[in-house]
């Protein structure tokens, strides 16, 4: 888990570190979204089995919480490289 958070109370921390424990058995590419208590857990885990998760409000919908999540997915690997780049 690279970062957490939460301004709400309750067992969401919980609730999204078994989620990405579950994800990370299923092979390959996914796109998926989760109800637990008031909240959405939104997931893309890609080929390479890098996971991005994100939680929101079920009045979000999901357009708006997949497109963020579709925004970081490309950070660890333009990072990545970047970094070889200039090795």
């Amino acid at each position: 888990v690279l970062a957490e958070y939460s301004p709400d109370t309750g067992n969401f921390t919980q609730i999204a570190r078994q989620l990405l424990k579950e994800v990370s058995k299923r092979p390959g590419a996914d796109r998926r979204s989760y109800a637990a208590q008031q909240c959405i857990f939104h997931y893309i885990a890609d080929e390479q089995g890098l996971i991005v998760l994100c939680m929101a409000d079920a009045d979000a919908g999901s357009r708006i919480p997949f497109a963020y999540l579709q925004d970081i997915q490309v950070i660890p690997t333009t990072l990545l490289s970047q970094t070889i780049a200039y090795s």
